[in-house]
C-alpha cells in the first residue's frame, strides 16, 4: 500500500516556497545516511518547510533515505522527477512517457507528498508538458509541481499547457529576472492566462511594477551575467541544464576556449 501522503503540518500559518523556504536535498555527494538525517532535522528545526528531494540521474533508491527523514520531520516532502530528452519523440525510448509514469508512481509509494518535475535543461517542449501532466493527472494522487527553464524561449507555452492538463503549480520568475537559463516570464505567463481567472489581470498589473523596480537592479549585475543573451533551440542538441550550461562556458572563457564554445556543446551529446 502507498503511504499516506496527507499535507505534512508546519508551525506556520502559511508556506511560501515562491520565496525560497525550502531546501534542495541533492544527496550527490556520497554523505551517509546519519549526516543527511541530521542536517534534514536541523533545518526543519530552523524554519525550512518544503524539502525538494532529487537525484540528478533519477536513481530511486538514492532518494528513499531523505524522504524517509523529511517525513519524521513532519514538513513538506516533494520529490522530483529530473526531466530529459524528448517524450514525444519516439526514436529516444529510455526517456518515455512510461518512464516518467514509472518513476512518479515509485516516489507516489515511497511517501512523498508532492510531485515535481524538474526541467532544468528547459526541455520540456509544450505539447509534451500537455501530455505528461495529463497522464501524470490521471496515474498518481498527488499535487503536480512543474519547475522549468526558458532556455529555448518558448517553455511559458509549456506552463501553459501543463496548466491545461491539471498541473498545480507552476514555477516562472518575474519579467526582468526571466528569460534563457533562469525561468520563464511570469508576466507573460499571467497576462496569457488571464482568460483562467479573474484575479489575474489584478496580479498583472502589480508584477508589471515589480518588473519596472528590478530592471535597474539587473543591470549591476551584467558584467557578471554569461547567460545566452536569448532563447536558443541548441539546447535540444546539448540538452544542458542552466547553471551547468553557465558554469562550464565561465570555465571555458577562463581556459581560454570561449571561441570554440559552440563547438564543445555539439560534443555533448557523442
Amino acid at each position: 500500500m502507498a503511504a499516506s501522503h496527507q499535507p505534512a503540518r508546519c508551525d506556520s500559518e502559511h508556506l511560501f516556497p515562491d520565496v525560497a523556504e525550502g531546501v534542495e536535498c541533492r544527496w550527490l555527494l556520497g554523505l551517509s545516511d546519519n549526516v543527511v538525517e541530521a542536517f534534514i532535522l536541523e533545518a526543519a528545526a530552523q524554519g525550512i518547510d518544503i524539502f525538494r528531494v532529487f537525484d540528478s540521474l533519477n536513481w530511486m533508491p538514492n532518494m528513499k533515505a531523505p524522504i524517509e527523514f523529511v517525513r519524521k520531520t513532519n514538513k513538506v516532502c516533494e520529490a522530483a522527477i529530473c526531466y530529459t530528452g524528448d517524450l514525444l519523440d519516439p526514436r529516444r525510448e529510455k526517456y518515455s512517457l512510461n518512464y516518467y509514469i514509472r518513476l512518479a508512481k515509485e516516489l507516489e509509494k515511497m511517501g512523498a507528498h508532492v510531485l515535481c518535475i524538474k526541467d532544468m535543461g528547459g526541455l520540456c517542449k509544450p505539447y509534451a508538458a500537455e501530455r505528461l501532466f495529463k497522464v501524470l493527472r490521471e496515474e498518481v494522487g498527488l499535487p503536480i509541481h512543474f519547475h522549468t527553464h526558458d532556455t529555448s524561449g518558448i517553455n511559458a507555452a509549456s506552463i501553459l499547457k501543463a496548466a491545461e492538463a491539471g498541473v498545480h503549480a507552476a514555477d516562472a520568475a518575474v519579467a526582468s529576472m526571466s528569460g534563457t537559463t533562469s525561468q520563464p516570464n511570469l508576466n507573460s505567463v499571467v497576462g496569457g492566462a488571464a482568460a483562467y481567472g479573474a484575479g489575474l489581470q489584478a496580479r498583472s498589473r502589480c508584477f508589471e511594477h515589480i518588473r519596472r523596480l528590478l530592471e535597474t537592479v539587473r543591470t549591476w549585475y551584467r558584467p557578471f551575467d554569461n547567460a545566452p543573451p536569448a532563447g536558443t533551440a541548441e539546447v535540444y542538441i546539448h540538452e544542458m541544464p542552466g547553471g551547468q550550461y553557465t558554469n562550464l562556458r565561465e570555465q571555458a572563457e577562463s581556459m581560454g576556449l570561449g571561441a570554440r564554445w559552440h563547438e564543445s556543446l555539439a560534443r555533448t551529446r557523442k
